[in-house]
């Protein structure tokens, strides 16, 4: 038996070590979206003939981000739905989890946050069952966003205090996660004028977002720290440097799909604020991106969102 599957276990981390290479180049911005998918693809199939359900599992999970990453949402969802069947099978909750916590994000990016606020809590429910300590903390963090998108700031609260108290003794091992509690602390103290601590907060997740140079997220920080000094009036002007400096480093990190989804991230929180001008203004610059990128299903969020802007003025 031993040498039988000596073979095999050569060929999961191969196939672990081609997945990990191509995460790492997603997250740089550096996909090359049809030969990735096509080598998850066959990789998926070695994957299914060796009957391992975790790593076939993973494989489909890889898939869905390669296909939210140029905006194929139903692949995406298909895929992890793929990925779920294969994680439950082997009663992977954690993987289970991630899935849900994956399609609650791309929810996020679709505007349909009720669909994320449940898919989120599903997240949380089975990440908890098995003491998963890094799921239930990104988890917490996008929960945390989902309630201040709908301007539920008391829940906001609860989710991102308790990533901040529960990673502090594993801080860098949960820098995404704490760096997303930090700046979403900043905008529930900022929606309650309490300035000082907006700053301190926006500051903490700058600070580490640095030490860890994880530009996309300096760049939303920037942004966090534009949308304080809009309304400090401690900062007049400052609004403009902080937003051009989060533009800047958005342009930096080099993906265009990032920046015009970040662009309409920040047209909804404009709205949410009552600046419908500036959100349309936002939305419109979004949807240019967009249409270059061939990107149909954003377009055409992006354009229900201005029409729905215009509709109310």
């Amino acid at each position: 038996m031993k040498a039988s599957e000596q073979p095999a276990n050569r060929v999961v981390e191969m196939i672990r070590l081609i997945r990990n290479e191509i995460l790492e180049r997603l997250r740089r911005g550096e996909l090359h979206y049809t030969r990735d998918r096509k080598t998850l693809v066959k990789h998926l199939n070695l994957a299914q003939e060796l009957h391992d359900h975790t790593l076939t599992g993973q494989i489909y999970q890889m898939i869905g981000m390669v296909d939210v990453e140029v905006g194929n949402f139903s692949g995406a969802e298909q895929a992890w739905q793929e990925a779920y069947n294969e994680f439950e099978e082997v009663e992977d909750m954690s993987g289970m989890g991630e899935i849900k916590n994956n399609l609650g994000e791309m929810y996020s990016l679709m505007g349909r946050m009720d669909n994320a606020l449940d898919a989120f809590l599903d997240a949380r429910n089975l990440a908890e069952s098995v003491h998963d300590v890094g799921g239930i903390m990104r988890v917490e963090g996008n929960l945390g966003m989902i309630w201040l998108a709908k301007a539920d700031y008391r829940q906001a609260n609860v989710c991102f205090s308790l990533v901040v108290a529960g990673t502090q003794s594993e801080s860098w091992e949960h820098v995404l996660s704490i760096v997303t509690a930090r700046r979403g602390l900043a905008e529930v103290y900022l929606a309650q004028e309490q300035y000082n601590e907006a700053w301190h907060q926006a500051n903490e997740a700058e600070n580490l977002a640095e030490g860890r140079k994880l530009m996309l997220s300096l760049a939303e920080t920037s942004l966090t720290k534009a949308h304080i000094a809009e309304l400090d009036p401690s900062t007049p002007g400052a609004a403009t440097y902080f937003r051009d400096q989060g533009r800047q480093k958005l342009r930096e990190y080099g993906n265009p799909i990032i920046l015009a989804r970040t662009l309409m991230s920040e047209a909804r929180y404009q709205c949410q604020r009552g600046n419908r001008g500036e959100a349309t203004d936002l939305a419109l610059e979004a949807r240019d991106h967009f249409v270059k990128l061939a990107m149909d299903i954003e377009v055409q969020i992006s354009e229900e969102f201005i029409i729905e802007m215009y509709e109310n003025r």
